[in-house]
């Protein structure tokens, strides 16, 4: 069972209608783009995301964790992206930025995933089918 400081984590990184990849403090911000060699890595994540969403007690400290480091990186990656397009010239890091943070998509995938999983087993429900690759609801 999540303790309650958890479900308070949990309620604020998968607050409804967030994705992976936007920032946490800015209301206005713009999801993150990334060139991933995986294109469904975002989506994959945003599949486990959506179950937890609904069950967020269901999420473990090693999700809760994943998805901190993920939200911190974005913010790293979207400050260097932001110099780029200020100076107009590369921004030295970013592409290593970048590679981190895909790491940490398929490391918050794999955390949270088994949490998703077993939310799945107790409580049926259209998110569900997603998660296990089924046809979106």
């Amino acid at each position: 069972m999540a303790s309650p400081l958890l479900a308070v984590a949990v309620v604020s990184l998968f607050a409804m209608g967030t994705t992976p990849a936007m920032a946490d403090d800015d209301p206005d911000a713009k999801p993150v783009t990334l060139p991933m060699e995986d294109p469904d890595l975002h989506r994959r994540l945003d599949h486990v995301l959506a179950v937890l969403r609904q069950d967020d007690a269901a999420a473990g400290k090693s999700c809760l964790d994943s998805m901190a480091n993920v939200h911190a990186d974005e913010k790293t990656v979207d400050g260097l992206s932001g110099s780029i397009s200020d100076s107009g010239r590369k921004v030295e890091g970013l592409d290593v930025a970048r590679d981190v943070l895909e790491s940490d998509y398929e490391a918050a995938i794999n955390a949270c995933r088994p949490d998703a999983e077993r939310s799945c087993g107790t409580r049926p429900r259209a998110t569900c089918a997603e998660l296990r690759g089924g046809s979106p609801r």
